[in-house]
C-alpha cells in the first residue's frame, strides 16, 4: 500500500511563512539571481518579491513542465504522479516547499522529481546525467525537497534549449542536510 503524504493547501500565503525550495541556494549564498538580504527584504514585506507573472521563461516553464515530465517517464520508464502541493516539514517548520512530482509507487523508495527548463546556452552548467552536477541553487533546492519530503532522493530533468532532456539524480546526503537546516534556521530565526 503506498503512503500518503500530508499536502497543505497550495497557496501563496505560505511564502512569508518560511525559507522555500528556490530560497534555499539564496540562504546558501550559492544563489547568482538573488540575494540573501533582498530575499530578507521581501520576507521581513519591505520590498515586493519580483513580479514574474510577464516573464516568457517563466511561462513557459510551466507550460512544459507537464510535457517534460512525460519525456522523462518515456526516457526513465518510471510512472509519474503531479504534487503541485505545498507542505511544511515536519520537525521544522519555517521550510516548505512543493515538488513536481513523485515517481510511483511512492513506497520505501521514496524519489521526487523536479522538473526545470533552461534556454541552450545555459547548458555549460549542467554536467552529466545521472549525477548531481548541477547548478548549486539548483541542488540546494532538490536537497531541501529532499529533506521536508523525507525522500531517498531526487531527480532533475531538466529541459535544455528545448530540444535536449538531461536527468540528474540527487541522493540524499544527511551532512549537507544538517548543514543547510542550519544555515536555514539562523536565517529565518535571526534574521
Amino acid at each position: 500500500m503506498t503512503e500518503k503524504i500530508n499536502f497543505a493547501v497550495n497557496n501563496y500565503e505560505y511564502r512569508n511563512q518560511g525559507i522555500g525550495g528556490s530560497d534555499a541556494g539564496v540562504v546558501l549564498g550559492v544563489n547568482p539571481y538573488k540575494t540573501p538580504l533582498s530575499l530578507y527584504l521581501e520576507k521581513t514585506g519591505q520590498i515586493a518579491p519580483p513580479d514574474l507573472s510577464d516573464n516568457e521563461a517563466v511561462k513557459m516553464g510551466n507550460i512544459l513542465e507537464p510535457i517534460v515530465a512525460d519525456l522523462y517517464s518515456e526516457k526513465t520508464g518510471n510512472k509519474v504522479q503531479r504534487k503541485n502541493q505545498v507542505k511544511f516539514h515536519p520537525e521544522h517548520q519555517f521550510m516548505f516547499g512543493h515538488i513536481d512530482r513523485i515517481i510511483i509507487p511512492f513506497t520505501e523508495k521514496r524519489i521526487g522529481l523536479e522538473i526545470k527548463t533552461t534556454a541552450s546556452h545555459m547548458s555549460k552548467f549542467f554536467g552529466e546525467e545521472s549525477t548531481d552536477d548541477l547548478p548549486l541553487h539548483i541542488l540546494s533546492q532538490a536537497h531541501h525537497y529532499i529533506s521536508i519530503f523525507d525522500l531517498t532522493c531526487m531527480d532533475v530533468a531538466v529541459l535544455i534549449g528545448g530540444q535536449r532532456l538531461k536527468i540528474f539524480h540527487v541522493e540524499r546526503d544527511r551532512e549537507f542536510e544538517e548543514i543547510m537546516i542550519e544555515k536555514e534556521k539562523n536565517f529565518w530565526i535571526n534574521h
